[in-house]
């Protein structure tokens, strides 16, 4: 006797959004939930209308969700640390498209970057580039690694990263996510148009500059140096000052230290010794795609007869509005939610959607 899938919903978990919104009724007005989840339900209840949405795959579902989540959080930032940042007139374009009023950074590289852009950093991995907001990641912006933005900034960073770049293979703000991911791929990882030191032609010479260069000022030789292969960890042949940080550290230089902590899990081998990796993704805060959408009560099950009681909708998720179209030709929106009016966002378990125990 086979086996019978007869709750499929009940694998899968869902995400709620409870929303306050203001009311001209204030006595009827209550939390208002919205989810995104797979082939889950998601809702968005508003008084007493209710919208459920569902998502085609339960891949769709987690970049919906995550997109949820950082587009409510901007709502609730502020430009405190951009404009700190931005008081380098260099930083007020991207280091890779020159858009302008980059909200991003990458804070290994020193470069300051668009949303587009840091989607694509983000997917050169961590090692290479580790993204942060300028208005959400407010924590990890330190007097430090202000200070050392602002002395670095996009313009000496790029005489590094860019000092080889032909005009015709310059990015600019209107390109394509293909064209961002080609580009960003051979500046940062390839390092196709990298300055090209003189006088380093092994490791333990661009070893030896690092650890001589970490006790001066000039961090922008340091910065050269480890994103041409030099080791941040490697030995100085000092057993109380160990490595290139405490050398930095013995000699007052914060900027370096600053650096030199922020790359302490970069990898930057020597380019004879890189095995590109073509995996690349877009993962910037623009969604969008396909959802399925009731205008009542979350469905407890997701087989064809559920989604024919639904309807299929192009959806957007852009400047703190998650909005549906009839279709994806559609030039306006037939509905929308202001992410703003979501004050948190938590993954409930099956028996919510179901009404289980």
């Amino acid at each position: 006797m086979g086996t019978e899938l007869v709750n499929p919903i009940s694998l899968l978990d869902h995400c709620w959004l409870p929303v306050n919104q203001p009311s001209a009724h204030p006595h009827k007005a209550g939390p208002h939930l919205l989810a995104v989840s797979l082939p889950t339900l998601s809702s968005v209840f508003q008084l007493h209308q209710s919208l459920s949405f569902t998502a085609e795959s339960e891949r769709e579902k987690e970049k919906w969700i995550e997109a949820v989540q950082e587009s409510i959080a901007e709502t609730l930032s502020d430009y405190e640390v951009a404009e700190k940042i931005w008081f380098n007139e260099a930083n007020r374009s991207c280091a890779d498209c020159h858009a302008p009023r980059p909200e991003w950074a990458s804070v290994n590289l020193g470069v300051v970057i668009c949303k587009k852009c840091a989607g694509q950093h983000r997917s050169l991995g961590p090692s290479i580039s580790k993204v942060r907001s300028l208005k959400l990641d407010s924590s990890i912006w330190s007097n430090e690694l202000v200070e050392l933005f602002l002395e670095v900034g996009n313009k000496n960073a790029n005489t590094f990263w860019a000092a080889n770049l032909p005009l015709e293979e310059d990015l600019h703000s209107g390109a394509s996510a293909e064209q961002r991911a080609t580009f960003i791929r051979r500046k940062y990882r390839e390092r196709k148009y990298r300055r090209v030191l003189e006088g380093f032609h092994d490791l333990e010479q661009l070893n030896q500059g690092l650890c001589a260069a970490a006790v001066s000022p000039d961090v922008l030789q340091t910065m050269a140096l480890v994103f041409s292969g030099a080791d941040v960890m490697c030995a100085t042949g000092d057993p109380t000052y160990s490595t290139p940080y405490l050398l930095a550290q013995r000699a007052g230089q914060k900027l370096q230290m600053e650096f030199l902590h922020q790359n302490k899990l970069s990898d930057f081998p020597r380019l004879e010794q890189w095995l590109e990796n073509p995996s690349l993704s877009d993962a910037s805060l623009f969604m969008d795609g396909f959802l399925y959408i009731s205008s009542g009560p979350a469905k407890s099950t997701l087989d064809r007869r559920g989604r024919d009681d639904m309807a299929r909708r192009w959806c957007t998720l852009e400047g703190g509005f998650l909005s549906y179209y009839e279709s994806e030709r559609s030039p306006s929106p037939i509905g929308r939610v202001d992410v703003a009016m979501v004050v948190s966002l938590a993954v409930s378990n099956t028996e919510t959607m179901t009404g289980a125990g």
